[in-house]
């Protein structure tokens, strides 16, 4: 299936070379993201990263930003897939830790745990990337306000430049309804209620300021702004 994907991946990037015809197209920012892209194998991952660099000028570049599931990047295996993103231009790493909770990350039915995440960390750290930031969401089931206060103090414990707080969205932004939705319509009572989730949201601006990070777009903190995402902003 992962081979599958690749393949549809390189058509797509073929089918844009060919609308923009002889023109070189020279990004100002690049996104590989999902989180999925470190799932892959780092033979796969080094095929992919060759054939994005072969079909586009990244001399204009100013930021390359890779999204990482935490537990793909641990380990031996973890360390060669970053040296590798390092070594094709990526300078910022996305970590989608979602929670440092292990109760809430097992709800959530993620593959890594709140110790993944800070190894992950530091196998970023070890690489050398430029930037790394934290993903992490509020506002899921069993989330209250006192354990979304201690996952923004570990959060800032740890060795990153910031990160972004996202509310949990129930209604999709596309077509397919996914499986929070249906948690939601049989077990509403079991979700924090909307004051809660507002003060959670409140609770991450406050705890972020007093610690030096400052707020960017809306709910992404960070150090300095180098360390935003260029893509974002583009």
């Amino acid at each position: 299936e992962l081979k599958y994907i690749i393949f549809i991946l390189y058509q797509e990037m073929d089918i844009w070379k060919n609308k923009f015809g002889d023109r070189d197209i020279c990004p100002t920012s690049v996104l590989i993201g999902g989180g999925t892209p470190t799932m892959l194998s780092p033979k796969q991952l080094e095929r992919l990263l060759v054939s994005f660099r072969s079909r586009f000028n990244l001399g204009k570049c100013i930021q390359f930003t890779c999204e990482a599931e935490p537990k793909s990047i641990c380990g031996v295996g973890g360390l060669e897939k970053l040296k590798i993103l390092k070594d094709f231009g990526v300078d910022r790493i996305s970590l989608g830790g979602q929670s440092l909770n292990d109760g809430i990350l097992n709800k959530m039915r993620r593959p890594h745990n709140a110790k993944d995440v800070a190894s992950a960390v530091k196998q970023v750290r070890k690489v050398g990337f430029k930037s790394l930031l934290l993903d992490l969401i509020y506002g899921y089931p069993g989330c209250t306000v006192d354990l979304w206060q201690d996952t923004l103090k570990k959060a800032i414990s740890l060795d990153i430049d910031g990160y972004q707080l996202y509310r949990l969205r129930i209604i999709p932004h596309g077509d397919k309804t996914g499986a929070v939705k249906q948690k939601f319509d049989e077990s509403c009572d079991s979700f924090p209620r909307l004051g809660q989730i507002y003060l959670m949201k409140e609770l991450g601006r406050e705890i972020s300021v007093r610690h030096g990070l400052k707020e960017n777009f809306r709910m992404i903190f960070t150090r300095w702004p180098a360390h935003i995402s260029h893509y974002l902003k583009d």
